[in-house]
């Protein structure tokens, strides 16, 4: 694995996840009622519809998901960010599936201890 694919894909969020984000994209076109949005609506179902029908593994996407944190906790530390804080809604659902945030980093200096254990 390598390359940004592995950690900005919709689908290592865990199902549930999913099924919330494309209901509030539901909502949100149905509040619009612009037919101008109406290619905006196409692209967001054909991206749902496509992650869903090219899913991964349930292994794959833990795998995915912890990679993707550590993603993550790189950015947060070369730039002084917080994830946590900018997307609380995410942070907090990616930790309940993984059983807590995965702390480790993978490039940025000062590693820190890894997190629970994937069974």
């Amino acid at each position: 694995m390598g390359g940004l694919d592995e950690y900005n894909d919709f689908r290592i969020l865990p199902q549930d996840i999913r099924m919330q984000f494309a209901s509030r994209f539901e909502n949100y076109f149905v509040r619009k009622g612009n037919r101008d949005m109406a290619s905006v609506r196409q692209n967001v179902e054909t991206i749902i519809a496509e992650a869903t029908a090219t899913d991964f593994s349930e292994q794959q996407r833990r795998e995915r998901a912890i990679s993707f944190m550590q993603f993550i906790n790189d950015l947060d530390s070369s730039r002084k960010l917080s994830f946590r804080k900018i997307a609380p809604d995410i942070h907090d659902a990616m930790s309940a599936y993984l059983g807590g945030w995965h702390e480790e980093k993978r490039y940025a200096a000062g590693t820190t201890k890894p997190g629970p254990a994937i069974t």
